[in-house]
């Protein structure tokens, strides 16, 4: 809980500090949004008046076409938000430098994506009205391995801007972060999607995507703070070890950092001057 605690504390101020840069690399998300939901309700109006399942096509074109540039897009922010959490200034500037690694390195990680979420989308509902029993079933099955797959590839982009990992070595490092850090994988996935209620109602221009990818780096700096721990002490391999992290130890400076700052500081940063 310290460490889930300093993270809320730390994102929500360094994403007020960054809201400038943040909002330029969202508005470049918006026309990509827009055509989801446009995909989105130009299908549900066809199935409306011609049966499910008659225009998905159209769905799934705008999921596999979107998804991967607006992962792109959303990554491109991730090296800043490395900067950031590393407590240095970002300018907007240094985005737009850093889309050309988004593109190289995240691509076909958002085809990947594009293909998850039309399966869920599209593929769901098809299983759900082939058959009375096999269909729900194959539909379970489906939604089952596409959420273990997402909760594990929702650490990509903020593994990849890191630790700078080949993409199957990332793939792999998504699936032991995963699997090492079940609890706090959901609250991560519970979180973002909180985060992305916000986004929709301010129209995705805060925190929008990348908001959320900050906050994964954030999250994701702080966690790896166990591995350097486990790592100079090698012989705590046990299950009981690695659950009775040290953190307030480990999370020590960062705490000394985000202690110095405050609500107030934030929103009327004049009279926080005058009291200093």
């Amino acid at each position: 809980m310290i460490m889930i605690w300093l993270f809320v504390k730390k994102n929500f101020y360094e994403g007020w500090e960054n809201i400038g840069n943040i909002i330029v690399a969202n508005l470049l998300t918006l026309p990509f949004i827009a055509l989801i939901f446009f995909g989105f309700i130009a299908n549900g109006f066809i199935n409306l008046f011609n049966g499910v399942g008659s225009m998905d096509l159209l769905m799934a074109g705008s999921l596999m076409f979107a998804t991967p540039v607006l992962t792109v897009l959303a990554a491109g922010y991730a090296k800043c938000a490395v900067s950031i959490a590393e407590y240095e200034t970002v300018k907007c500037a240094d985005y737009f430098k850093n889309l050309g690694w988004a593109v190289k390195n995240t691509l076909g990680f958002g085809f990947i994506l594009g293909f998850i979420l039309t399966a869920c989308f599209v593929g769901i509902p098809f299983y759900s009205l082939v058959d009375p029993f096999y269909g729900p079933l194959f539909s379970g099955f489906l939604l089952f391995f596409s959420v273990i797959l997402l909760l594990a590839f929702q650490w990509y982009i903020p593994l990849k801007a890191i630790l700078g990992f080949k993409f199957k070595k990332t793939l792999g490092k998504c699936f032991d972060v995963l699997f090492d850090n079940f609890a706090f994988s959901l609250f991560m996935a519970l979180y973002s999607l909180v985060l992305f209620g916000l986004s929709v109602i301010i129209m995705f221009f805060m925190p929008g995507f990348s908001g959320i990818v900050l906050g994964y780096v954030n999250a994701l700096r702080l966690r790896l703070y166990k591995y350097d721990w486990l790592d100079q002490h090698k012989d705590k391999k046990g299950f009981k070890d690695r659950k009775n992290i040290p953190w307030e130890a480990l999370l020590k400076e960062d705490a000394a950092v985000v202690r110095s700052k405050s609500l107030k500081s934030l929103f009327l940063p004049w009279k926080a001057n005058n009291e200093d």
